[in-house]
């Protein structure tokens, strides 16, 4: 039996390295991992040290804060999804606030908001693209400062 290497405290992708867990059914060396969003996980050595496993899944889901698809710049997740899609808060030059998917920003369908886009009514906007999602207020007033 090989001698035991502590990883705690070594990062390997989104994981880091917490503490030894147990061994699994096929008796490998686990460690618990925590994922950079905070999820945490039973991970094998092995996987870690081999790249296998680099994350919780989060990774694959990208974060868009702070990146601007036209006149939008995305401000935070809205915790409310519609239709089971991601929804990102988005702040348009002209400082109105709407969500779009990550789909809608990263292929260019929604690049500012109704006002800057044309002259239609933000209804009407919302209802042509079937754009239906409520805001969080708690993120808005966040990123306004009326907490």
């Amino acid at each position: 039996m090989g001698k035991l290497i502590d990883i705690s405290g070594q990062r390997f992708g989104f994981w880091l390295a917490k503490s030894l867990g147990p061994k699994n059914k096929n008796g490998q060396t686990q460690w618990l991992c925590r994922c950079e969003c905070g999820k945490e996980k039973l991970v094998t050595l092995n996987s870690l040290r081999t790249g296998n496993s680099t994350s919780c899944g989060c990774n694959h889901t990208p974060n868009l804060e702070k990146e601007k698809f036209g006149k939008l710049t995305v401000l935070a997740l809205d915790n409310i999804k519609c239709d089971g899609r991601r929804r990102w808060v988005c702040q348009c030059e002209c400082d109105r606030i709407i969500t779009a998917t990550t789909y809608q920003l990263r292929n260019h369908k929604i690049t500012s908001c109704d006002s800057c886009r044309s002259k239609c009514s933000r209804i009407d906007f919302l209802a042509e693209n079937k754009f239906k999602s409520k805001l969080n207020i708690s993120i808005l007033d966040h990123f306004h400062g009326t907490n």
